[in-house]
Parts: C-alpha cells; structure tokens; sequence
C-alpha cells in the first residue's frame, strides 16, 4: 500500500499526521508512506522571489529529513520526502499520476480548514480531480481504528464498478466492514435502483434515511453507525468542477467533522 501525504509543514499537519499514522498503516502489511510539499510558484520576472523560493525549498528539505528522521525513531517506519516548486494543484495531480498511490491524505484544519490548506476557494476543485482516492481526515478527529467505512449512494451519481472495487480495496486494507446510505428528501422515491445495488454488491442492503438536509442525515446517520471514514463519489473533472460549489460534498468537507474518502469517477 502507498500513502501519500501532502503537507504544508506546520506544526498542526506535521503532529496530526504522525497522529493518524498508526491507525493507517495497518500491521503486518507494507506501506510505503511519503511527505510531500509543495513551494508555491513565484511570480515569473522576479529575480528576488526566484532566490527567495530557493531558500524555502531547501528549508522544506531540511524540515522533511527532521520529520523524517522522527518518524523513524517513534514508529520504526522509513518514509520517503518529496518537495516540488510549483502550482500546488497540477504539481499534486502530476505527482498522483506519477506515483499512483493507493491513497491521498489531507489533514484539515478547524472548520473550513481544506479551504485554507489549499491557498483558497479557488483551488477546491483538485479534490475532485485526484487520479487516486483521497482521504480527507479532521485535524481533531479521534479514529483509533478504521473498523467501518460509511458509503453515501445517491442514483444521480450512482458509482461504477471500478469505484465499488476501490471501496472494497480500502476496506480490505483495514479489514472494515463496508454500510451503504442512502439520504433521500422525498418520502415516495422509488428504492427499486437502491434495492438492485444491494443484491448485486459486496456490501449487504443500502440503509433508506429519510431527512430534508441530506448532509445533516448523512451525519447523524454516521454518528449512530460508527461510522469511521465516509466515502462520497464524484463524477470527473468536469462534473465536479461545475457543481462543486452546491454540492453536498462540498458541505460535508466544509463541516469537516467527518473523515471523506473522496473517489473520482473520471
């Protein structure tokens, strides 16, 4: 399994991933984890801001040889460090290509906190983009365990079998077991397409959750359930980026209270 973890090197990030690095590295299996960060690009023409990137691309070498070295020491797990110069969004797509990891984790920070660690609103639409699954985990979530893993269908963005196979992949590297959701608005919708995915797939019946918010019953459906990692489906570059900005995922990583797997169906 390869993890790949972007970092902006903050205290907060560097704590929280050492946090959650025991309860994703699963025992007895290899991983192959790596610190990345990404130098922002300097403005072209500015001989200053080019010596200035510099010096903050060797100072980001030296932070991710400390981390690694810690790492080292307080799990006895050798991690490989990335620093890239350039635009955060193509330089992480570019490197997901290259590297095809089996997952992508981000560390959000408070309320809003993906908006912020990604240089703004602007930049949100790569969550969609990843060639990878990306998981998106709380800075203050408390996930011990990966025992259950939540999967929101919805007929307007029903997943392929390549995703149900993602699905299954993960949940296999933690031996989790896999509940289905579906959170519908309208008492009378027709369930025949959730009851055809329930007898043809590897994860048992769709739970039918009735709430005029879909997000807000996703949540509480989540909390009742134990919910440890919830995935949401996205539908490509061009779907995603177009109805991003009202999307219940988009609220769900706003909210930041549950930890996403985001898959892209691209």
């Amino acid at each position: 399994m390869k993890i790949l973890f972007p970092t902006d090197l903050s205290d907060e990030s560097l704590t929280a991933i050492k946090g959650f690095l025991p309860t994703l590295i699963k025992e007895g299996k290899e991983t192959e984890v790596k610190l990345v960060h990404i130098v922002e690009q300097p403005v072209q023409g500015a001989t200053l801001m080019v010596d200035i990137t510099k010096i903050l691309i060797t100072d980001a070498e030296n932070q991710l040889k400390k981390e690694q070295k810690i790492i080292k020491e307080q799990f006895g797990l050798d991690v490989e460090t990335i620093a890239k110069i350039g635009f955060y969004e193509s330089e992480l797509k570019d490197l997901v290509k290259l590297e095809q990891p089996d997952l992508v984790v981000l560390i959000s920070k408070a309320r809003y906190g993906v908006m912020k660690y990604v240089s703004g609103q602007k930049s949100l639409k790569f969550i969609g983009e990843l060639d990878a699954p990306l998981l998106i985990i709380p800075e203050n979530a408390v996930m011990d365990t990966i025992d259950k893993i939540g999967f929101a269908i919805d007929k307007g963005e029903s997943p392929t079998l390549e995703t149900m196979a993602r699905v299954e992949s993960v949940a296999g590297d933690y031996d989790a077991k896999v509940d289905m959701v579906h959170v519908s608005k309208n008492e009378k919708e027709n369930e025949e397409f959730y009851n055809r995915i329930s007898k043809s797939g590897e994860f048992g019946d769709i739970a039918m959750v009735q709430k005029k918010s879909i997000r807000e019953g996703i949540q509480l459906w989540c909390l009742q359930n134990e919910i440890d990692i919830l995935v949401a489906v996205t539908h490509g570059k061009s779907a995603f980026t177009r109805t991003f900005s009202g999307s219940v995922t988009r609220d769900l990583v706003k909210d930041n209270l549950l930890a996403l797997l985001i898959i892209s169906q691209n």
